[in-house]
């Protein structure tokens, strides 16, 4: 439940926390080698997630 609130609400946290948090969410990465389709866009950049990585 936690995890599906952060998700939809990303954006927004992220402008509204302007520069003065960087969101860390453990196992999303910007290269798009890990092929996954669990993908998150903030700011119109895309970030996929890796099971192996976030493990």
């Amino acid at each position: 439940m936690n995890r599906e609130y952060i998700l939809n609400y990303i954006n927004r946290f992220n402008y509204k926390s302007n520069k003065y948090i960087n969101f860390y969410l453990p196992g999303y990465y910007e290269e798009e080698i890990y092929g996954s389709e669990q993908t998150i866009k903030i700011n119109a950049k895309k970030y996929y997630f890796s099971d192996e990585m976030f493990v």
